[in-house]
């Protein structure tokens, strides 16, 4: 984009749009930004759907198993207004697509990523560790993109540390009192 189409369609996040206004002819070019409106409609409302889901039957129904289906109903619409208003929050706060991206991506790979492996592979893995490794994680890694990536390292690195640290501890500490059945299917069968 040169620094004139840079200035009148404002960043380049915008290259697509930029292209259909441009290139096509009139008709076209509403058909062409209808189609991307829609697509993007379409992922965000599926994101949006997926989210208060794991919210509310992931999360909240895990603590409370009992819960009424209109109480259940009625938490799907409030985290369905409260969600939206955080990634509005994020939007506001990053500008750029790509930084957003890659923003959530960090949290994601430092909270989820080693614990995902050693719920897997690693046989004193114990819950508490687990969710201990990932709260650290995540906790570690917004909050290091919130103090301005200091020292120029990226919020990953730092995430993942935290994690690991929580989860092994955590883990270690709690493994005599309740050992993880996942990796062993006889332990279970010799329990009975």
């Amino acid at each position: 984009m040169s620094a004139e189409k840079l200035a009148q369609y404002g960043s380049t996040d915008a290259v697509v749009p930029a292209l259909a206004i441009e290139i096509l002819p009139v008709g076209l070019t509403g058909l062409a930004l209808a189609g991307i409106l829609s697509v993007i409609m379409s992922t965000a409302d599926s994101y949006l759907i997926v989210s208060v889901q794991t919210c509310v039957h992931d999360i909240y129904k895990v603590f409370n198993p009992n819960i009424s289906e209109k109480k259940e109903l009625r938490l799907t619409r409030v985290f369905a207004v409260i969600l939206p208003l955080g990634a509005l929050v994020i939007a506001l706060y990053i500008k750029n697509a790509y930084s957003i991206l890659m923003f959530a991506w960090s949290f994601y790979a430092a909270a989820a990523g080693l614990p995902a492996f050693a719920a897997l592979y690693w046989k004193k893995a114990t819950k508490a560790g687990i969710i201990a490794g990932m709260v650290a994680g995540f906790t570690v890694c917004v909050g290091w993109k919130l103090a301005g990536v200091p020292f120029g390292l990226g919020p990953t690195v730092p995430g993942a540390i935290a994690c690991a640290a929580a989860l092994v501890g955590v883990s270690l500490a709690t493994y005599r009192k309740a050992p993880t059945p996942f990796l062993d299917p006889y332990q279970n069968a010799a329990g009975r």
